[in-house]
Formats: structure tokens, sequence, C-alpha cells
């Protein structure tokens, strides 16, 4: 177990050394499209790069949208994962920033065409099981961000995650958006918002269907001034088919904020919607909704 967690923290590590503190661009990549997990502080136990292999049921396809701080900034989410086999899942997921064309004007004002800024980002991802306690995962993603012709972002992520489940204690230690510095077409480089994650939760089973799930996670974040963030929440369950979940997220790259949700599950059909409420003009008041189907 020691060798294993030292592996993924070399990774991580390895990865990370590219990143000085900087520049950070593409901040989108740190924002949870998952309402599952956005409701309870984004903590990397409950969405990461091996928990496919740790989900409820054998697969699940889902959509989502997410309002952020109640402006015109509209993202959307595509996400599937299925396992393949008792020991090896596949998972694959997309989310865009729905953007407004603007027009372009030359020197003379003069209007030459219009431009339609592009953020998104893609992921394909495998994990794993080693026995019955531990699964291994990673996820490679592309980024993009274009906001002039003149003006474009290309990068790959690594997320490496271990996640280990014992009598209900379930724990995982991993990487987001790890990278070497990217240069914009002008040359100028940044660094994506990195980070390498331990967090920690557990069951508490009462009367066999009712389940309450406290969780804390610790992050580091590379290339930030105040780079330390931690978060905690609270998942109250019943039979997997009712969630009801709070929790608040301290520092990193999106400002401190509180989030809630609720989550529905019949018949493998699930919907869950989450507000997260932060300082106004950064997060504000953002809902996060998602239906899904799981198998």
């Amino acid at each position: 177990m020691k060798k294993i967690l030292s592996t993924v923290f070399a990774l991580s590590l390895s990865l990370a050394l590219f990143a000085q503190e900087d520049k950070v661009t593409m901040p989108f990549l740190a924002i949870d499209q998952n309402p599952f997990s956005a409701a309870q502080a984004s903590i990397s136990l409950f969405d990461n790069a091996a928990s496919p292999m740790r989900g409820v049921s054998r697969g699940y396809a889902g959509v989502g949208y997410q309002l952020y701080d109640l402006n015109s900034t509209h993202h959307i989410s595509v996400d599937a994962y299925s396992k393949v086999c008792d020991f090896l899942a596949v998972r694959a997921r997309y989310a865009q920033q729905l953007e407004t064309p603007y027009d372009v004007i030359d020197d003379f004002g003069e209007l030459i065409g219009t431009f339609k800024p592009q953020t998104l980002r893609a992921s394909v991802g495998v994990s794993g099981a080693i026995g019955e306690h531990v699964a291994l995962g990673l996820e490679i993603g592309y980024a993009r961000r274009a906001l002039a012709k003149e003006y474009v972002i290309n990068g790959v992520t690594f997320n490496p995650a271990v996640q280990v489940t014992f009598a209900g204690f379930n724990a995982v230690v991993g990487g987001r958006n790890l990278a070497p510095k990217v240069a914009s077409s002008e040359g100028e480089k940044f660094n994506l918002p990195g980070s390498v994650f331990v967090s920690a939760g557990y069951d508490i089973v009462m009367g066999e269907v009712h389940h309450l799930v406290p969780a804390a996670e610790f992050e580091y974040v590379f290339g930030l001034a105040k780079p330390y963030c931690a978060a905690g929440s609270l998942c109250y369950n019943w039979k997997d088919a009712v969630y009801v979940m709070g929790g608040y997220r301290w520092g990193g790259v999106t400002p401190s904020h509180a989030s809630a949700g609720l989550g529905f599950c019949a018949k493998g059909f699930c919907i869950n919607a989450t507000v997260l409420v932060g300082p106004k003009g950064k997060i504000g008041v953002t809902p996060v909704v998602g239906l899904g189907y799981r198998f």
C-alpha cells in the first residue's frame, strides 16, 4: 500500500514541478461541473480518476448544466463511465462554456468579421481494481481556451488517483490538472491550476438503509500565492436513492464558498440539484443541475 501511494505522489509531484508560482490560466479547469460532488464541497472522494471502480452501479451516463454566478456564463457537460469487467472501468467526459460571438473591428473601425471564443475540456480515463479494497485511476485531458484569433491556449492534463475502501472508511490521494506550462499563441507561458490532494470519509450506517457520510479534504494548488485549500462535507443517504448534501470549501482557485444539494434516484434515473454560494461577482449564487442514468 505504501508503495502504491508513494508512486502516485511521485507522479503528481514530478508533473507539478513544471509549475512555478508565476501565472495561472484556464481557471475553469478548477470549476466542478458534477452536481453530486459540487454539493459536497467538490471533495475528490466523490469524483476522481479511480471512482468509477467504486461506484454503486456498473455504469453511468449523464448531462449537466451550470449557470456561474447567475450571469451569462453557461457551462454544459457530459460524463459517462462503464465497468468493462470486475477489475477494469473506462470513462469519458466533456465540458464546454457557451460563448457569445463578438464583432472584430480593424484599425480603421471597420467590421471585418466575428469571432466566437471557445473554452472547453475533454478527458478519457481508465481505472482498475487491485484486490477488494484498492482502486487506481488515471485520466488524460485536453483543455482549450481561445479568447481571440491571436490568443489561443491548449494544454494536456493528467489526473492520477488511488482510492482505498475498507470497513466503511474511504480515502483517496491524487492530483488534478497536472501539466507542464502552456504557451499562448503569442508565446507567453502560464501554469494550469494543478494540485495534489488527499481526502477521506466514513460511512456511518444506521438501521441498514440510512447512511451518514462526513468527509474532508486537504489540497495544495500549484501556482497560487495562497496554495493551501481545505474542504468539509456531510451527506445523508437513504437506500442510495435520496441524498441530502452540504459542505464548505476554503481557498483554492475558486473563492471560498458553501454548497448544498439534493439528489434522487429511481429505476436507474438520477437527478441532482446543487447551489454554490460565495462572494458576489465571483461565485455568487451558482446553480448546478444534472440528469443521468445508472445501470
